[in-house]
């Protein structure tokens, strides 16, 4: 069962749920990955640079493809905008530090003159904020989070059940009906967020957590966190198989419409992150075709000195090597109008092809296979006007 395959190597072995393993904490989505007591882990992480389930994806893809071919040639989208094969999305967390500010100055620093925010040509992040129990907090005035909202930054909470089990679900409920209450009210200017990490990433269960997300309108996830040093031990990649941000689902294989958008690089992590950082882009942008969304947290607090080192390298590497830097908002909105783009009214007759696109992203990219059952593709035209392609070898 390919499918059921892929969903358990992103999501982990539901029977390690709920329990604590490594010692630190409360109890962590990556304790389902853990192998304790002499059971192996979850995953290899020796091969943790192979995003295995997304190659099991590609091969289902692939195999639909071929299946199809002496039908149709069936058109596809690519996975990021105007070809990319790599994104990063910048998060951090602040504990009411007050860093967010320094944070999303540099990257305003970083970004190109007369850059455009839609095409993903600044440097842009999340910063997450430690829950609002009172006004008098250090962190950010909303008159000056609206400004760097306005710039194409994301201002959300940093949910938090004290690093502790939550309970039940309707405790978990509680915990978010409070704390998104208490950013609405202290941060009225501001967007609801669309991204989250929880303080402690704590993951109790399979799926309530991203259940509850979704119920607040909270559909990009980093709760899944490369974590901590002592089981990374310094081997970077996917240690729950995927490179891509893909939509949580229940032990009944229902659909969660909320993107695990796992956290590969930490500055907690154990990793040496521009080490690290450079090997994953290594296989997304090189001939394995390991195509990637980094999500990372470089903690925005004004006490974490190493993070403004290491945040500055990834800007560094990732403009050097062509890699858009974006927060969990561009990120989430540009899956949310790619996976609602449609080819509708395909009709193959005679050698030809023909296809309506119905919704659209910002640099969304189409692919025909250039083999079919009636020869090689031979021209495309769009209203009646020549298309120029390009030919390249996909996985």
């Amino acid at each position: 069962d390919l499918a059921r395959s892929v969903i358990l190597t992103r999501q982990g072995n539901p029977a390690w749920a709920g329990r604590n393993v490594d010692g630190v904490d409360g109890y962590q989505a990556t304790e389902m990955f853990f192998g304790a007591n002499g059971n192996p882990d979850w995953n290899n992480l020796d091969q943790a640079l192979i995003p295995i389930a997304d190659e099991q994806q590609r091969l289902f893809a692939n195999v639909i493809t071929e299946a199809a071919a002496a039908r149709k040639p069936l058109p596809r989208f690519w996975y990021l905008p105007r070809e990319l094969k790599a994104a990063i999305v910048m998060t951090g967390d602040d504990h009411a530090t007050g860093g967010t500010r320094d944070h999303f100055d540099r990257y305003l620093a970083a970004s190109p003159p007369g850059c455009s925010v839609e095409d993903w040509e600044c440097v842009r992040s999340s910063s997450y904020l430690f829950p609002f129990y009172n006004q008098n907090y250090p962190q950010i005035s909303n008159a000056e989070a609206v400004a760097y909202e306005n710039q194409g930054f994301e201002i959300g909470v940093h949910t938090t059940t004290n690093c502790v089990p939550w309970g039940s679900p309707q405790d978990l409920y509680n915990i978010y009906a409070f704390q998104t209450a208490a950013f609405a009210s202290f941060m009225p200017g501001v967007s609801a967020p669309d991204s989250v990490r929880t303080h402690c990433v704590e993951w109790d269960d399979w799926s309530t957590h991203a259940e509850v997300k979704e119920a607040y309108g909270i559909r990009y996830d980093t709760d899944y966190y490369y974590y901590p040093g002592s089981w990374t031990q310094n081997r970077p990649g996917y240690f729950n198989g995927t490179a891509m941000p893909m939509r949580y689902a229940d032990l009944s294989g229902n659909v969660i419409d909320v993107y695990q958008g796992t956290t590969q690089l930490s500055d907690e992590s154990g990793h040496d992150v521009p080490a690290a950082l450079n090997a994953m882009l290594d296989g997304a942008l090189g001939s394995n075709g390991y195509y990637s969304v980094l999500t990372i947290n470089e903690h925005t607090d004004s006490t974490c000195g190493g993070c403004v080192s290491e945040s500055n390298a990834i800007v560094s590497i990732a403009q050097n090597r062509g890699v858009p830097i974006v927060s969990g908002r561009q990120m989430l909105e540009w899956l949310d109008a790619r996976n609602t783009s449609r080819f509708e009214s395909v009709s193959w007759s005679g050698g030809s092809l023909t296809f309506d696109v119905s919704g659209g992203a910002n640099g969304l990219t189409a692919m025909l296979p250039v083999d079919s059952g009636a020869g090689a593709l031979d021209s495309i035209t769009r209203y009646g006007g020549n298309v120029p392609f390009t030919i390249r070898t996909v996985k």
